[in-house]
């Protein structure tokens, strides 16, 4: 089959030639460490990634485990070249403590407030694709990834970027049997959308070892190994966490809040099934992870930016961090904030 061709993405920062050179540079001396997000396109993308770097360390992380423990995980491990894909290092003063230590490329999708590039770190940065996407367009440069296209129409699914690559997306369909329709309802009847649902559910089932649903995922279409076993008692679990949502919510300016427990991290699922039906209003769930409250945002109209709003929410709150997309963001915070957050919702 002739090779399908890639939709190039408009980058923001950051230039292609100098991530070339990088991989170019690395050498059998390096330690090699890749850090992504915890997600399906955070997977998805580290897969297409190691493909061609064959990084001694994969390492998936939220962004509340960017802080001084990770620098010293990072020396400890002896790590001099560090690949972030689908997650960023905060700002550039915490950049350049990384950079004492090795020299970094970020590849990454969501909105940023300063351009991260220096002399010894690449930043590369396009909106409107998955952090996959992006990964698979650029790493396709150095090698054929073909067979991974189909992970990475998983990834664009989850994400929900799936406009600007529409072209791309379709022959991926039709290469495989299927008919891309943009229409909910037939999305979430493809093959696609359930592979992608079954690696979502299957990578909380797993949130603590992510490695087993990395190494679940082949080059052959559909190749996820056991992970729908898994997803199956996640998915209960949501169901039961949507269904407690009509009971505890709180209503906010111009949509609902939420505050639940649940086996497993599923706030980001949870407000994504509840807001896919009512575009206008703002959906928040919190869930306690740890010593942490993890926050899911979405507004599926755009009215409202999100990631600003979050970063509103927690000014102020130490160890706390907020970021995303206008239509979905997420944030985290210590619990003690808890209460203080909840005021400013309630006084938005």
């Amino acid at each position: 089959m002739a090779e399908i061709e890639l939709v190039k993405p408009e980058f923001l920062a950051g230039s292609e030639k100098r991530l070339f050179n990088f991989i170019k540079d690395l050498s059998d001396k390096d330690k090699v460490a890749i850090f992504s997000h915890t997600d399906v396109d955070g997977i998805v993308a580290a897969k297409i990634v190691n493909q061609v770097i064959g990084a001694d360390i994969i390492r998936f992380m939220n962004y509340s485990e960017i802080n001084d423990d990770l620098l010293k995980w990072i020396k400890e491990k002896k790590i001099n070249k560090i690949f972030m894909s689908d997650i960023s290092f905060p700002d550039r003063k915490f950049l350049r403590r990384v950079e004492k230590l090795a020299k970094v490329v970020i590849v990454d999708h969501h909105t940023f407030k300063e351009d991260l590039n220096t002399e010894k770190s690449v930043f590369i940065n396009a909106q409107g694709f998955c952090a996959s996407y992006l990964c698979y367009y650029l790493f396709s440069r150095t090698q054929n990834l073909e067979n991974y296209d189909w992970l990475v129409v998983c990834a664009s699914l989850y994400d929900w970027l799936y406009e600007k690559n529409r072209d791309w997306m379709k022959k991926v369909y039709e290469k495989y049997g299927e008919r891309f329709d943009l229409s909910e309802k037939h999305i979430k009847n493809s093959r696609f959308w359930k592979l992608q649902y079954d690696i979502s559910l299957a990578s909380l089932y797993f949130d603590k070892d992510l490695e087993k649903v990395f190494n679940a995922l082949g080059a052959n279409f559909g190749d996820i190994g056991n992970l729908p076993a898994h997803a199956k008692e996640v998915d209960s679990e949501i169901v039961r966490s949507i269904s407690d949502f009509y009971v505890k919510k709180e209503d906010i300016k111009e949509g609902c809040f939420m505050e639940f427990d649940s086996r497993f991290p599923v706030e980001a699922i949870v407000v994504n099934l509840l807001s896919a039906g009512t575009p206008n209003k703002t959906f928040i769930v919190c869930q306690k992870e740890g010593n942490y409250i993890k926050v899911s945002a979405r507004r599926q109209d755009g009215k409202i930016n999100l990631p600003e709003l979050l970063r509103n929410l927690v000014q102020g709150f130490d160890d706390s961090t907020a970021g995303g997309h206008i239509k979905a963001a997420g944030a985290s915070l210590p619990i003690k904030h808890m209460d203080e957050f909840r005021k400013r919702l309630k006084s938005l």
